[in-house]
């Protein structure tokens, strides 16, 4: 019960965003992704940077990514850390 408390209140510090956010986040530095040529199936982006894991990112404009989403995202997919994928958010990238 405790390790699902703490995991839920490291969740709650990650924001919603919308997807455009979301996409220029993974685009900036230290993440550097890019989309890759041909995209993804449908609204899926395929996105690759180098020395990091391939990102598949469903892309809808307008839509906004709930918080836990966002975690996966920068978490599970980019392969960062909970304090990485946190200052990422917060726009501490150093």
């Amino acid at each position: 019960l405790a390790r699902h408390s703490a995991e839920y209140s490291e969740m709650s510090f990650f924001p919603s965003m919308k997807s455009q956010r979301m996409l220029a986040l993974l685009q900036r530095p230290p993440l550097n992704y890019q989309p890759k040529r041909g995209r993804g199936k449908g609204s899926h982006i395929l996105l690759t940077a180098i020395n990091r894991p391939l990102i598949i990112f469903a892309y809808h404009v307008g839509d906004t990514i709930p918080p836990h989403v966002v975690r996966e995202i920068l978490t599970k997919q980019a392969g960062l850390d909970i304090e990485e994928a946190l200052r990422i958010v917060r726009g501490r990238n150093k």
